[in-house]
C-alpha cells in the first residue's frame, strides 16, 4: 500500500481547508494534511517533517504566501509550491512562478487543485530521479577523474587553479589544498619559465592550441617535463569559461632521450676514433713497408 501523500497546508480560513481535504479525498489522493495559520507554525512545520507538497493561500492576517513561498524555498527547496487562493491577479501569478512556486490555483476553480497536485508530485518524483541520476554520474566521473593515471587540472581565465586530480600532485609535489586557489601559471613556472605561459596564450588567442609540451618545476625544485591536451571550455558567445587540461608527465621519456642521444653521441665519436685508428694504422702499416725497402737497400749499400 502507498504512504500517504504528505502536505502542509498554509490557511487561516476552515472552510478552505476542509474543501481541499474534500477536493484531494474525492480525487482518490490518499493524504496526510498538515494545516498552519501563522509564520511561526509554518516555519515549525517546515523543521520538523518532510513534506510532499506545499498549498499556501497567497492572503492571510498574519501572514503572506510570498513570503511563505521564500520560506519554503530556502528550508525545502526539492518540495513543490502551489498557490490555492482567491486573490491572485494573473501578474502575480506569472510572478510567483518565477519566483519558484510550481502551480497556482484559484478557489474560483477548485476542481482544478487535484490535477496540479498529480502534476506537482509527478515533477517533483521525475525531478528527484533525474537528480539521483545526475549525482551517480557525478560520481562515476568523480571517481574516474580521481582514478586517471594522467594529470587533470581545471583553471579560470585568470589563472587560479579550481580543480586539480591526485595525478597533479604526484607531478608538483603541491597537495590539493595547497595549490588550490593559487595561480596555476605563477606558481608552477616561476622566473623566466613563464615565458612558456606567455608563448601559449598567444598560441590560445590564434585558437593554433591543442597540444604542446611545457616544463613546471616542481614544490622541491625540480623540472618536469608534461605533454598537455587542451579542453577548454567556452560560452555560447565563445568567452573562455575555464582551461581544461590533460597531461602526461613524459620527463622520463624525455630523460631516456637524453641518455640515448648521449649514447648515440659516444658511440659515434667512437666510431670516429676507431676510423682514425684504422686509417692511422694503414698509413703505418704502408709506411713500414717503404722503409722495409729503404733499409733494405741501404744496408746492400753499406756492405
Amino acid at each position: 500500500m502507498a504512504s500517504p501523500i504528505r502536505i502542509l497546508h498554509l490557511e487561516d480560513n476552515r472552510t478552505d481547508r476542509e474543501l481541499v481535504q474534500a477536493l484531494l479525498a474525492e480525487d482518490g489522493l490518499a493524504c496526510e494534511i498538515v494545516c498552519v495559520e501563522t509564520r511561526a507554525e509554518f516555519a515549525a512545520a517546515l523543521d520538523g517533517g518532510r513534506h510532499n507538497l506545499i498549498i499556501s493561500d497567497v492572503a492571510l492576517p498574519s501572514y503572506d504566501g510570498r513570503s511563505a513561498l521564500v520560506l519554503a524555498r530556502s528550508k525545502c527547496p526539492n518540495t513543490p509550491v502551489i498557490f490555492f487562493s482567491g486573490a491572485l491577479g494573473e501578474e502575480s501569478a506569472i510572478q510567483s512562478l518565477r519566483d519558484g512556486a510550481t502551480d497556482y490555483i484559484l478557489k474560483q476553480q477548485p476542481a482544478r487543485l487535484a490535477s496540479a497536485v498529480r502534476r506537482a508530485l509527478r515533477e517533483a518524483e521525475e525531478r528527484k530521479r533525474a537528480e539521483e541520476s545526475l549525482r551517480r554520474e557525478r560520481a562515476y566521473t568523480t571517481h574516474i577523474v580521481k582514478a586517471a593515471p594522467t594529470l587533470i587540472c581545471a583553471l579560470a581565465p585568470d589563472g587560479t587553479t579550481l580543480f586539480m586530480n591526485p595525478m597533479v600532485s604526484t607531478a608538483t609535489g603541491y597537495a590539493a589544498e595547497e595549490l588550490i586557489g593559487l595561480n596555476w601559471w605563477r606558481t608552477l613556472y616561476p622566473g623566466d619559465r613563464y615565458a612558456q605561459v606567455e608563448r601559449l596564450f598567444h598560441d590560445i588567442e590564434k585558437g593554433a592550441v591543442v597540444n604542446y609540451e611545457m616544463t613546471l618545476v616542481t614544490k622541491h625544485g625540480e623540472e618536469r617535463v608534461i605533454s598537455w591536451s587542451s579542453a577548454n571550455r567556452f560560452t555560447a558567445e565563445g568567452e573562455l569559461l575555464e582551461f581544461i587540461g590533460i597531461g602526461t608527465d613524459v620527463s622520463p621519456r624525455k630523460q631516456a632521450e637524453e641518455k640515448l642521444q648521449k649514447s648515440e653521441q659516444q658511440l659515434r665519436q667512437a666510431q670516429k676514433m676507431e676510423a682514425v685508428g684504422r686509417l692511422a694504422g694503414g698509413i703505418a702499416h704502408d709506411f713500414n713497408n717503404l722503409l722495409t725497402i729503404i733499409t733494405g737497400y741501404s744496408q746492400m749499400l753499406l756492405t
